[in-house]
């Protein structure tokens, strides 16, 4: 076989990969959501009520994650930040 070195592409880890995940679980969930809300007999602004309110919700779970990870960047408390500084 070859000796040649294998180079692979890596990217450190990002600090806010969390919230990645949290969006993504909550699109799922909104449109779980959005299909139960169609397939039930409610009003469309009943439908626009539970959408909202949870977009709204999810805004402002969104927002608090992001700002509590970013407060521990600058506060150098997180434990990738070295990580993820340019040299």
């Amino acid at each position: 076989m070859s000796d040649k070195k294998t180079k692979n592409f890596s990217v450190p880890a990002s600090p806010f990969n969390g919230i990645k995940l949290d969006i993504g679980i909550f699109a799922c969930i909104g449109i779980i959501l959005l299909i139960v809300l169609e397939s039930t007999a409610v009003s469309p602004l009943t439908e626009l009520l539970w959408l909202a309110g949870f977009g709204l919700f999810v805004l402002g779970w969104v927002y608090v994650r992001a700002r509590r990870v970013y407060a521990r960047l600058q506060a150098g408390r997180y434990r990738n930040a070295r990580q993820a500084e340019p040299d």
